[in-house]
């Protein structure tokens, strides 16, 4: 999973140096030369794992790997916007794969928490595509905001309703906590992105590093999310009723 991030993190930088506004001249052919040797590395690990793992469950992992890498050839070959934001997307979604140890919950559960924990999820899936056609400068970031804001409720009311309540169990509190922790520091880069957008006070670097610190954290924030959702929908039902009394 690590491998993978740092995969990621290559890709977000190679996009931000290419997409946005920073002034620094490189050389297109030699950014994704870089990003390939690591894509190339750390994905053939992360394959080789799954085919080693002889799981049914490996299998959407191994799909959304794969497809990672066929859409990153084509990326290479035109850097063409909606190919590059498919690319984006399905790394984020092939590490909520690679995460997950069994159903996230995303039909929600027997509770009200399990319920919006999991649009949440869902709504985190969407905001990781919105903000990859953002990036590559598809869409403006009205529809990209609102869906955040959406979101940030869905995540942090369960998250919050958790840590509140005195019978959820020590896992549960920690998976909540770490959820926030998250989605706040998700928040804040991306305010902070759009700060620097309307006041055009970016500095290059912090340019970078804060774009590049966001499509990471989204990603985070995403398996966290995810965490909470199957946490709440697998938690038993005696612990749900006596939380709802």
């Amino acid at each position: 999973m690590v491998g993978w991030l740092a995969t990621m993190t290559s890709g977000a930088l190679a996009a931000s140096l290419l997409r946005l506004p920073t002034g620094i001249p490189v050389d297109r052919s030699l950014l994704f030369l870089a990003h390939g040797v690591i894509a190339v590395a750390m994905g053939s690990a992360v394959i080789g794992h799954l085919v080693r793992a002889h799981a049914a469950a490996r299998l959407l992992p191994a799909l959304l790997v794969t497809a990672t890498f066929v859409c990153g050839l084509f990326v290479i070959r035109s850097f063409e916007p909606v190919t590059s934001a498919a690319h984006a997307a399905l790394a984020a979604y092939a590490a909520l794969a690679l995460a997950a140890t069994g159903p996230l919950g995303l039909r929600g559960g027997l509770s009200w928490q399990a319920s919006i924990a999991g649009a949440g999820v869902l709504l985190l899936i969407l905001q990781i595509a919105l903000g990859a056609l953002v990036r590559h400068h598809m869409i403006g970031y009205g529809l990209h905001l609102l869906v955040a804001g959406l979101a940030a409720v869905a995540v942090l009311v369960p998250a919050v309703a958790v840590g509140q309540d005195a019978g959820a169990t020590a896992v549960l509190k920690r998976a909540a906590s770490l959820a926030i922790a998250s989605l706040l520091v998700q928040l804040s880069l991306g305010i902070a992105v759009l700060f620097m957008i309307l006041t055009g006070t970016a500095n290059v670097y912090g340019w970078l590093l804060t774009t590049v610190a966001h499509v990471v954290a989204g990603t985070m924030t995403l398996l966290a999310a995810a965490r909470l959702a199957h946490l709440l929908r697998t938690r038993p039902a005696a612990e749900t009723v006596s939380a709802a009394r």
